[in-house]
């Protein structure tokens, strides 16, 4: 049985791997990804997420910012991660 899934994700290091692992798994079909500001901006991590996806030549996800909702006023990314 296929799982349908969204990963909802800041892709740096970590996250780039989990979209790979994602796509290259025939247990699972990825139907969207969607970015947050973490360890970087949302434009960021939107980039990064369509970069990502574009290196095995993935065309049919849709990469998107996620809505702009808040915990917090003011979004923080991590200037270094340790």
């Amino acid at each position: 049985m296929v799982t349908p899934l969204i990963l909802d994700c800041d892709p740096g290091h970590d996250d780039a791997l989990a979209i790979l692992l994602a796509v290259a798994d025939p247990a699972v079909s990825l139907r969207a990804v969607t970015t947050v500001a973490g360890n970087q901006t949302v434009d960021k991590s939107t980039l990064n997420a369509r970069r990502v996806l574009s290196l095995p030549g993935i065309t049919s996800v849709p990469s998107r910012a996620a809505p702009t909702a808040r915990w917090s006023s003011t979004p923080s990314p991590a200037l270094s991660v340790c």
